[in-house]
């Protein structure tokens, strides 16, 4: 009998132990501990790299990393977060000190659908490609009906810089 009631007490111990080891998390702790971190971090970087003792390559593939993270993160949580948000029944409400506001998505008319917009659709697309073949040949271009298919203009993107991870 003595034996199993020292089993029971450790039981209970390891209950307990086991109780008290799980990780409480508090959003106002996340805000006044860990993001002010984070930002201290990332403008000791930024400051690294613009006094020259840090490669901005280093750091730009490091932000890029974490960018990946947050990205996969909030991918992760957004339903979550929308389904508890969907518990509240006013469209702008506070938790832990955090407004929030409840916003419908856009109505998109699908156009398509209709068959006079779906063939108007098709025929810019290929006037597109027309065009496009127009303006980066050396020579000049007609389309069906004999008329000359001007040259256009062409902008540019914003240059980027693409990182790989091993």
């Amino acid at each position: 009998m003595q034996e199993n009631h020292i089993y029971d007490i450790d039981r209970e111990g390891e209950a307990h132990g086991y109780e008290n080891a799980q990780p409480s998390f508090d959003l106002v702790v996340t805000k006044r501990s860990i993001i002010p971190s984070v930002e201290n971090q990332i403008n000791t970087l930024i400051q690294g790299v613009e006094s020259g003792e840090i490669s901005g390559l280093e750091v730009f593939a490091v932000f890029r990393k974490l960018e990946g993270l947050f990205q996969d993160a909030k991918k992760r949580i957004d339903m979550l977060a929308f389904d508890e948000a969907e518990r509240y029944t006013e469209k702008t409400f506070k938790v832990a000190g955090v407004t929030f506001t409840k916003k419908d998505g856009n109505k998109r008319m699908q156009f398509n659908e209709d068959s006079v917009c779906a063939e108007l659709s098709e025929k810019l697309k290929q006037r597109q490609e027309l065009v496009k073949h127009a303006t980066n040949s050396k020579d000049m271009i007609f389309d069906s009906e004999g008329v000359e298919v001007p040259k256009v203009s062409v902008k540019y993107d914003k240059s980027s810089l693409t990182v790989k991870f091993k």
